[in-house]
């Protein structure tokens, strides 16, 4: 607390916004008061923090390279509307806050328990998942009705990270194989458009947040150095993403992998071996910040709206749910919606659509405002935060053990950080969740939990 307070002021004290900083600096400190809690891995506080940063990055980004943070945008109300998107993830987290407090009150927790998992089984269930996994990416979009829910499940695989680290950490049995399965995830998650290393790593590091820290100097410098490693590996990606996905799609302009698995680490180690992030020619760290930030489409539509569109009274809500009461397993059919038009609808700058390719989104958040405007515009923030903790709460406390809750919340992080995330999709990811957690309750969890348990190693 002592070194967030001296960087807090020397932040604030340097900015060329800082009251806006001051706010910024002041909800992180409340999200952490409010989710950093003992006895559960730190879920919504990673999945809030990064909602966080997509809001306020770029303030600090111009504080850093001297620019002004009103001239990175088109908008003139930027500053406002940054101030309007914190709030907003305030209001989220406290719905979040409501319906999760009690979660500990219901569940036994223990630091040292694994049920008797034997360590050779659990790793062999996480190696067999993994295998799903690949599968269902590759049948992804051959069954577009069930796209939703495969997704799901791969999201929810990732989750098992929890199971697999909990009992080999616990047992300090064959802990060596973590470190090896990592590391071929993360390798084999570069053969992809869309790299999920990121993904692998926050969630390896929402798992090790459940047990208690020890603070130590060997302990900060190894964090450290595993976050520096991490953002450097993040930049080496950016700068080298657009030359890979041109040579994994051999020119087709498509989303599709037309070289072998050896060939595209060949390639990817070819290109990160001459990448340099931060060669002033290829601009990695702006591209970066502006990938990161999700704020701008917001602050446009608010110079529009309401003095050149009315608000619309909870129309484009509406239509968000009408559009997942429906899933596309039950109507494929369906006409599929494309948020770029939305954004061309609402604000100053046009995007591409879907017909060439592109997918831009305006964000629940800009949807709220433009539905109902000032300050009713948090009512629907708020349930939405309601849901995401009940739904929460609902995994933990309706699996069989902890082991088993934490897993399948392990990687909610990636839905809680929804900043520029469509109130369809947002619905639709967590009502596709709630049915793969339904399926693997009803006919996975209590077998392989009996297989997990009793001695094999």
């Amino acid at each position: 607390m002592f070194l967030f307070l001296i960087l807090s002021i020397v932040l604030i004290y340097f900015s060329a916004q800082p009251l806006l900083v001051f706010y910024s600096l002041a909800l992180l400190f409340i999200l952490y008061k409010l989710f950093w809690r003992a006895g559960e891995p730190k879920v919504l506080f990673i999945g809030l923090a990064y909602f966080w940063l997509s809001i306020v990055v770029k303030i600090f980004y111009a504080d850093f390279v001297g620019l002004k943070y009103e001239d990175l945008s088109l908008s003139y109300k930027i500053v406002e509307t940054t101030f309007l998107a914190l709030i907003a993830l305030l209001v989220f987290a406290v719905g979040i806050f409501l319906t999760t407090k009690n979660i500990q009150k219901k569940v036994y927790i223990s630091y040292t328990e694994t049920f008797g998992y034997s360590t050779t089984k659990v790793i062999s269930l996480y190696v067999l998942t993994t295998v799903v996994s690949i599968f269902l990416k590759g049948i992804l979009f051959v069954f577009p009705a069930f796209s939703q829910l495969f997704n799901a499940l791969i999201v929810m695989k990732t989750g098992l990270l929890f199971l697999l680290i909990h009992t080999v950490y616990v047992q300090k049995k064959q802990m060596w194989i973590i470190v090896i399965i990592i590391a071929v995830e993360v390798i084999l998650s570069f053969v992809s458009f869309f790299s999920s290393f990121k993904d692998i790593l926050i969630t390896i590091a929402v798992v090790f947040s459940f047990y208690p820290i020890i603070v130590s100097l060997k302990q900060y410098v190894r964090n450290i150095g595993i976050v520096i490693a991490t953002l450097y590996l993040l930049l080496i990606w950016q700068t080298i993403k657009p030359e890979y996905r041109f040579f994994l799609n051999q020119g087709t302009s498509t989303q599709t992998i037309q070289v072998s698995t050896t060939d595209a680490l060949n390639k990817i180690a070819e290109l990160a071996e001459k990448a340099d992030p931060f060669d002033k020619d290829n601009n990695t760290v702006a591209q970066s910040v502006e990938r990161l930030s999700y704020i701008e489409f917001f602050s446009q539509a608010m110079v529009r709206v309401p003095s050149e569109k009315p608000h619309e009274n909870g129309a484009l809500w509406l239509n968000n749910i009408m559009h997942v009461l429906v899933p596309r397993i039950l109507n494929p059919n369906k006409k599929a919606i494309d948020d770029s038009q939305m954004v061309n609808e609402y604000c100053i700058k046009q995007v591409a659509t879907a017909d060439k390719g592109a997918s831009w989104s305006l964000g629940y958040i800009a949807e709220s405002y433009i539905d109902f405007g000032i300050p009713f515009m948090y009512i629907p923030i708020f349930l939405l935060g309601c849901l995401v903790g009940s739904i929460y709460t609902l995994l933990i406390t309706k699996s069989i053990n902890f082991v088993w809750g934490f897993s399948m919340v392990s990687p909610l992080w990636v839905y809680i950080n929804s900043n520029g995330t469509p109130g369809t999709k947002f619905l639709g990811w967590f009502l596709m969740y709630l049915i793969a957690f339904y399926l693997i309750r009803r006919f996975v969890m209590k077998p392989v939990d009996k297989f997990l348990r009793g001695s094999s190693e």
